[in-house]
Order: structure tokens, then C-alpha cells, then sequence
């Protein structure tokens, strides 16, 4: 309860090689965790990691892109008819409309 009020500067840290039990880290740098700017080791692998996922992505959307624009079409076609049209007419209608536009009705959905 009454202890003394500590005063003045903290003590350093110890720098992350220095503490006891924990691996050296990497060769170049001594960092633990990740690696300084200028680390010749960790140069670039951020970079790597970012345009290897962005590659991923893009190939994905490439792939799904023409998909989703036919869906979308097809929806507003199939939406804009009167309720009254047969099933199997408005099917014809959307697909005329597909067909029209250059897309495929492969996968879409109604």
C-alpha cells in the first residue's frame, strides 16, 4: 500500500535477440518478428504474398464476371414481363433477350 513512487526514466527494453529463451529470428536483421526495411531477406515477400492473392481474385472475377452479367439481364427480362405470360413463354422470351446480347443462359438461375 505504501510503496514509494516511482520515479524518473523506465528502464530500456531488452532488444528481441537479447531475450532469453527466444529464437534468434532471422539471419540477416535479428528480428524476431518480421523484418527491418532494408532486410534483404524480407525484401519483397509482402509484395509477393499481395499479388499472388490480387492474381487469385482477379482470375475469379474473370471467371464468375460474364456469369453475373447474364444473371442480372436475364433477371430484369424475366422481372419486366406480366405475371399473366406463361413460364415456358417468358423462358423463350429471356432467352431470345440472351441471345440477343451475345450471352450464354448457362447457369442462370430464374
Amino acid at each position: 500500500m505504501n510503496e514509494p513512487k516511482r520515479r524518473g526514466r523506465l528502464p530500456k527494453a531488452k532488444p528481441n535477440a537479447q531475450i532469453e529463451g527466444a529464437d534468434k529470428g532471422c539471419t540477416d536483421c535479428g528480428q524476431v518478428v518480421g523484418h527491418y526495411d532494408d532486410c534483404p531477406v524480407g525484401m519483397g515477400v509482402l509484395t509477393k504474398v499481395l499479388e499472388q492473392a490480387a492474381t487469385e481474385v482477379r482470375t475469379e472475377v474473370e471467371r464468375q464476371l460474364p456469369n453475373f452479367a447474364a444473371q442480372a439481364y436475364a433477371q430484369r427480362v424475366w422481372d419486366g414481363q406480366g405475371h399473366d405470360v406463361p413460364r415456358s413463354e417468358r423462358l423463350v422470351r429471356v432467352k431470345r433477350a440472351l441471345d440477343g446480347q451475345g450471352l450464354s443462359m448457362e447457369g442462370v438461375i430464374l
